[in-house]
């Protein structure tokens, strides 16, 4: 049977990457939901149009906290396989 190597710095690199993004990501929704927020304050003072643009800048928001949650979850997970792949492997170290 063949050995199995596994480069748990390619591991880390995911986790940093995924982190990274996720926070970019959280970033423009950031600046996008401020536009939306701006709109409705300034521009839009009532109607269908206010109140529809209301919701869905809620829901925007929302968006931004499951980006959150997901971002975390993928680097929480990467690093858990890191660390299992770690406990495996250490009689090698």
């Amino acid at each position: 049977m063949g050995d199995l190597k596994v480069a748990d710095s390619e591991y880390s690199s995911i986790a940093t990457s995924v982190k990274e993004i996720g926070s970019l990501s959280n970033d423009h929704i950031k600046r996008y939901n401020d536009i939306l927020t701006r709109i409705s304050e300034n521009a839009v003072k009532g109607g269908n149009l206010y109140f529809n643009l209301i919701n869905f800048t809620e829901n925007v928001r929302k968006l931004e906290d499951q980006i959150n949650e997901v971002t975390e979850l993928l680097k929480k997970q990467a690093e858990s396989y890191i660390e299992k792949i770690d406990e495996k492997d250490e009689y090698l170290y």
